[in-house]
C-alpha cells in the first residue's frame, strides 16, 4: 500500500481550543513524531491502523479524515493495495464511534472555599442583595463548620435576617405604592375637565364631568340604558353650580321651587338635599343647592351616591366613584 494520509480534530482538557493533526502512514511500522504545529505517525497495514485508532481515542480525537494514494508499477501491487485501502475503510468505520468524543463535558468545577464564600457573603451584603448574601452565609456555615469564616458568618445572620426581613417589607410597600397609584389613575381617568372663554365675558368657564357607575333603564319612550351625569361647573354668568343629568326622562323638579333629593357620601348617613329645576323648565336635569358645601364634601369622598325622583320610575339612585377629582386642575391652578 503507498501513502495514506489521515486527518484528526482533538480538543484540549478544558474543550476551549481545537487543535489539527495529521497522521501520515507508509510502510516503515507505527512512529510518531512533533513538529510546529502536526503530529505524524507511520504505520504499515490493518494492525498499525488499529493502534493509530486507540491513540485517536485515547487522545479525544472529535474528526478524523482519511486520504489514500497509491503509487505502485504494477497490477498486484495495485490490487494489493485497494485490498488494504478497503480494510482501511472498514476498520475507519467500526473505529469513528471509538473515536468521536461528545462536544459537550461536564467538568467538576471545584466547590468554593470558605474564604472565597465569606467574600461573596460580604460583596453581595454590601451590595444591598441582603438574600443572597445570607444564601452564601448558610452554605458557609453548613459546609466548614468550625472555622473562623463560618463563626464570621454566624455573627451577621441576625443582621442578615433583619436586612431580608426589611427588603420584602420594602418590596411589599412598594407594591401596594404601585397597586395604589394605579387605582388614583383609574379614577382620575373618569373625570373629564373643560374650559372655555365665555364671549359675553371674555372670563374663564370651567367645568368637571362624571358619569355614574350604574345605568338605569325607563319606560317608554325614555326606554334604554343610560348613566346618569354629574357636573361641577364655575360660570362669569352663571356662577358655581352642581348639577345633576340624565339624557332622557323627566326629573320632578319645578324651575320656581325646591325639590328634595337625597345625597350620600361614602358609607355616612343619606342627607336631604334641596334641588332646583332649570330656568328653562327643561325636565333632564337639576341643580343642586349649597353648592360650595357639596363641592367640599365631594373632594373627601370616595364614592357619592344621588336619589332623585323621576316621574313614573320612582326614585333612581346614581352612584358616582368621585375619589379621582382633581380640584386644582378644575380651578385651573
Amino acid at each position: 500500500m503507498g501513502a495514506s494520509q489521515w486527518r484528526c480534530r482533538l480538543t484540549d482538557a478544558t474543550m476551549t481550543a481545537c487543535d489539527y493533526y495529521s497522521f501520515a502512514f507508509a510502510r516503515s511500522g507505527l512512529r510518531m513524531h512533533d513538529s510546529s504545529e502536526s503530529i505524524f505517525a507511520t504505520t504499515t497495514g490493518a494492525s498499525g491502523l488499529i493502534q493509530i485508532l486507540t491513540w485517536c481515542k485515547e487522545h479525544r480525537v472529535v474528526q478524523l479524515a482519511l486520504g489514500i494514494s497509491t503509487a505502485t508499477s504494477n497490477r498486484r501491487s495495485n490490487a494489493g493495495s485497494r485490498i488494504d485501502a478497503s480494510v482501511i475503510l472498514f476498520l475507519l468505520a467500526a473505529a469513528v464511534m471509538g473515536c468521536q468524543e461528545p462536544q459537550r463535558r461536564n467538568h467538576h468545577t471545584p466547590a468554593p472555599t470558605a474564604s472565597e464564600l465569606l467574600a461573596e457573603v460580604d460583596s453581595e451584603r454590601y451590595a444591598g442583595r441582603p438574600l443572597v448574601a445570607l444564601e452564601h452565609a448558610q452554605k458557609l456555615i453548613s459546609d466548614y463548620p468550625g472555622t473562623i469564616e463560618a463563626d464570621s458568618a454566624s455573627r451577621i445572620m441576625t443582621l442578615l435576617q433583619l436586612a431580608v426581613e426589611a427588603a420584602a417589607a420594602d418590596e411589599r410597600t412598594r407594591a401596594a405604592e404601585a397597586t395604589a397609584a394605579a387605582a388614583a389613575r383609574r379614577l382620575a381617568e373618569k373625570w373629564s375637565y373643560s374650559r372655555e372663554v365665555d364671549q359675553m365675558t371674555s372670563r374663564v368657564s370651567r367645568r368637571a364631568i362624571i358619569w355614574s357607575e350604574n345605568t338605569v333603564n325607563f319606560a317608554f319612550p325614555y326606554n334604554g340604558p343610560q348613566r346618569g351625569t354629574l357636573i361641577i361647573r364655575d360660570h362669569p354668568s352663571y356662577g358655581h353650580d352642581v348639577i345633576l343629568a340624565i339624557e332622557k326622562g323627566q326629573f320632578l323638579c319645578r324651575s320656581y321651587e325646591d325639590c328634595r333629593i337625597r345625597v350620600r357620601f361614602d358609607e355616612a348617613p343619606a342627607r336631604t338635599w334641596n334641588a332646583i329645576g332649570p330656568a328653562d323648565n327643561s325636565t333632564t336635569l337639576i341643580f343642586l343647592r349649597n353648592e360650595a358645601r357639596f363641592v367640599q364634601e365631594l373632594r373627601n369622598a370616595a364614592v357619592v351616591r344621588i336619589q332623585a325622583s323621576v316621574f313614573r320610575e320612582g326614585e333612581p339612585i346614581f352612584e358616582f366613584h368621585v375619589g379621582g377629582f382633581d380640584y386644582a386642575r378644575y380651578a385651573g391652578n
